[in-house]
């Protein structure tokens, strides 16, 4: 291009740009409100120079009437006028307007005609409802209609009143939070809405859309979590599946499950115990892509923790008491504690039942023969749910016996069963002086003993033996028991001395009273007579632990010469029978 042309270009686009376009007139709208004044509204022209001279308003009452004019306005800045109760005569009303302006003589411009816009925006449907935060939340697809000033959302009560709670006033506004009147985290709540356009006009309400909700409850001992939730009234369940969303100790929600459209229920399990969960129920419209949530509930799990275990520690014979002692995994869910036993060979039934608190892991049996029955023990917990959680071992008294014949006395027992590591050793314990001491360490495999004593030769004599078994090292439950028989004692026949004399006002104590003395004799179970010398009977006593104080019917027995009767027993079970005289002196 040659400097001469290129000069002639900028000279053109510079007059160009000096040049002020027109802008023609147009009405943005007519509306009529509730008080029947029509409002003209139109956008503000731009004229080629800045004479403006008026604005004239034109308007007819229907399309067979006449335009006449109606007003003239002669500021440029005003964009609408109201023809006040014209409504009351037609709602059918045509306007039109004429702007005029100098520039270079007088010109004018018209605008279109246009009506009374009666035309509603189209409806829309609330497309989601989910509670977030505890606060339900609406959301929707911004309105197809141009003429969209915005959106009143409305709550649905109980009646099914529509309660208006809120505007919006922008046609792209999409979602309302109702943070003020529902409580959606209770109850299922209930929402519709309506778009307005610039002359007010209301589009039809829309369908009412609910809001799921969500309950749950927690089993304890089922150790899971029972949910139930309201339909979600939207979509159809053709388009419809449910998805339960759950957060773990406030962490990510993840999708544990989805379900078909009708399902109203589901068990949440494979839970953790004490652990803050939080659940919500999501639906989804599979053909839109859109979801609902539910509220959340939040639950911190409190299952029974029930033992794994109970451990039956020992059996052991306490004078003619039989003492069990367990132990279990610590717990505060433990209800009660069931004790089952049986007899010898037989099958434990169950025998007691004893509540739980935080001493009780020992029972004392006094229903027992600990002489003669090996009894055998178990030991089950029960956990606050009522269930039978854990059974122990069986574990059994030890009985030992005695078998006297003219070689000696044989001791034999029964080894001590139910330890977890098993038996060490079996120790054979003898009292001498009314001290204990071990008379032999015997293989835990041993079961009896000859004592070498004839009992027959043991008068005046008794020796007594128990049996202690101890328990192996590596009890997995850390314990090392021992458990203890019943006590067997080899007695021989009494042995009785009867003095020939006594003083019963002596002052003498050790010869006040008339009685027997030696070893082995039962008193309580012995009997005394005591005659006078002419054979009268002064005085009987079934027991003899006091004797005979000398006197008759309460009276001082006078000096003289008695006789006496006597059968003593001894603690063998055998009886000796004595008679003899005595001589009473003052």
């Amino acid at each position: 291009m040659s400097l001469g042309k290129i000069k002639y270009f900028i000279v053109v686009v510079m007059l160009i740009s000096n040049i002020k376009l027109a802008k023609a007139i147009y009405i943005e709208r007519v509306c009529l409100d509730k008080n029947n004044d029509i409002t003209i509204i139109w956008s503000k022209p731009l004229p080629p120079c800045d004479a403006f001279i008026h604005y004239r308003i034109y308007g007819r009452e229907n399309s067979s009437s006449a335009f006449l004019l109606l007003k003239e306005i002669a500021d440029y800045n005003i964009t609408q006028h109201v023809e006040v109760n014209a409504g009351a005569t037609s709602n059918e009303w045509d306007y039109y307007i004429e702007y005029k302006y100098n520039c270079g003589g007088e010109k004018k411009e018209t605008s279109k005609i246009v009506g009374v816009d009666k035309e509603s925006p189209k409806i829309i449907q609330i497309d989601s409802l989910s509670v977030v935060n505890g606060f339900a939340t609406i959301g929707w697809t911004k309105s197809g209609s141009t003429d969209t000033k915005g959106y009143i959302v409305y709550y649905v009560d109980g009646n099914d009143q529509n309660i208006q709670i809120g505007y919006l006033n922008s046609r792209d506004s999409t979602f309302f939070i109702d943070s003020l009147t529902g409580d959606s985290k209770s109850k299922t709540e209930q929402y519709r809405i309506v778009a307005i356009d610039s002359c007010d006009n209301f589009s039809s309400i829309s369908f009412g859309h609910k809001s799921v909700f969500l309950n749950a409850n927690q089993d304890s001992c089922k150790r899971e979590i029972s949910l139930s939730w309201s339909h979600y009234s939207a979509w159809g369940e053709a388009f419809r599946r449910y998805e339960v969303l759950l957060s773990k100790e406030g962490g990510t929600y993840k999708v544990v499950s989805s379900l078909p459209g009708n399902a109203l229920n589901f068990v949440l399990t494979g839970l953790e115990n004490e652990t803050n969960y939080s659940i919500i129920i999501r639906a989804r419209n599979i053909n839109k892509s859109l979801t609902a949530s539910s509220n959340a509930r939040n639950l911190k799990t409190n299952f029974v923790e029930s033992p794994s275990y109970v451990y039956l520690s020992n059996v052991n014979v306490v004078d003619d008491k039989i003492v069990i002692d367990w132990t279990t995994e610590a717990s505060n869910d433990i209800m009660e504690f069931k004790i089952y036993k049986g007899e010898f060979s037989r099958a434990a039934s169950l025998y007691k039942t004893i509540a739980y608190n935080s001493n009780t892991e020992s029972y004392v049996d006094d229903n027992v023969d600990v002489n003669k029955t090996v009894y055998n023990y178990q030991v089950a917990v029960i956990d606050l749910c009522g269930t039978e959680v854990a059974k122990s071992n069986t574990a059994k008294n030890i009985v030992l016996l005695k078998d006297d014949n003219d070689d000696g006395s044989i001791l034999s027992w029964n080894r001590y069963t139910g330890w977890n590591a098993g038996l060490e050793k079996q120790l054979l314990y003898v009292e001498v002086d009314e001290e204990w001491s071990v008379e032999a360490e015997l293989g835990k495999v041993v079961s009896n003993f000859a004592s070498g004593l004839r009992v027959q030769e043991m008068k005046g004599y008794e020796k007594c033996f128990y049996i202690e078994d101890h328990e192996n090292d590596g009890n997995m439950y850390g314990f090392k028991e021992t458990s203890k028989s019943n006590i067997v004692c080899l007695t021989g026949a009494l042995l009785a001395f009867w003095p020939n004399t006594f003083t019963p006002s002596s002052g003498y104590l050790a010869n006040e009273i008339f009685a027997p003395k030696g070893m082995l004799i039962n008193l309580s179970e012995s009997e005394m007579t005591i005659y006078s010398r002419w054979g009268e009977e002064i005085f009987y006593s079934k027991g003899i632990e006091n004797g005979w104080d000398g006197t008759i019917n309460g009276n001082i027995a006078p000096v003289g010469t008695y006789y006496y009767h006597a059968i003593l027993m001894g603690k063998n079970g055998e009886h000796e029978k004595f008679t003899s005289t005595i001589q009473l002196l003052r």
